[in-house]
């Protein structure tokens, strides 16, 4: 043993040495995942808010003028011959009369509103209102005006001097039928620009059709 020692003294020194060196720390390693941890469960729902306060309601707008809808037109409607009266003799006049009926032509449009009736030849088509004094189917001059009624309106045709029978306009001439519902200052405003008697301007207000 001692000749063992003697031989191999340097051993000892180094042993301490080899020790510590075996026991210094390692390289540092990879990091690892990240844990994946189960999501919690959803809360509840909140309480709902109270309703707020309805705020104040809107002044009320003001009321349109009259408009297409409101307005009563007829077609052009040819006057026929057998439906106009034999002669007679009416307020001192000799007249002979044309009935027109108009289940729109209430109290209401009589006592407020506007009628307007037009009657036209079928050569040049232009409309004249009523009421119209011209030749219409003598040489002589002659008178066509109307009455109005509730739900009708007659035609009357006679001559300017009062003289024997008018006769009866032939089927070439065609008459129309307005009425304006009144009774609002907007729509007395509107009425009050229009030329009634010039039937292409009250076609164009209206959109009335030819």
């Amino acid at each position: 043993m001692k000749r063992i020692l003697g031989k191999h003294w340097y051993l000892m020194i180094l042993l301490p040495f080899l020790v510590f060196a075996c026991v210094e720390d390692g390289e540092t390693g990879p990091q690892g995942e990240d844990g994946i941890g189960l999501q919690g469960d959803q809360g509840e729902q909140g309480d709902q808010g109270d309703q707020g306060v309805q705020g104040d309601q809107g002044d009320q707008g003001d009321q349109g003028d009259t408009g297409t809808a409101n307005v009563i037109y007829s077609d052009w409607i040819t006057f026929e011959s057998n439906l106009w009266s034999q002669p007679i003799s009416y307020i001192n006049v000799n007249r002979r009369r044309y009935r027109i009926s108009a289940a729109d032509l209430t109290e209401n449009i009589l006592n407020t509103g506007i009628i307007m009736v037009y009657i036209r030849n079928a050569g040049p088509k232009q409309a004249y209102p009523l009421p119209l004094t011209r030749a219409i189917n003598i040489s002589t001059n002659q008178v066509m005006a109307f009455d109005a009624a509730i739900g009708f309106m007659m035609i009357n045709l006679y001559n300017l001097d009062n003289t024997d029978d008018p006769g009866v306009p032939s089927e070439s001439w065609d008459y129309r039928y307005v009425f304006i519902p009144g009774g609002t200052p907007a729509s007395a405003s509107r009425i009050a620009n229009i030329d009634l008697l010039d039937f292409e301007e009250v076609k164009l207000e209206y959109n009335i059709p030819d």
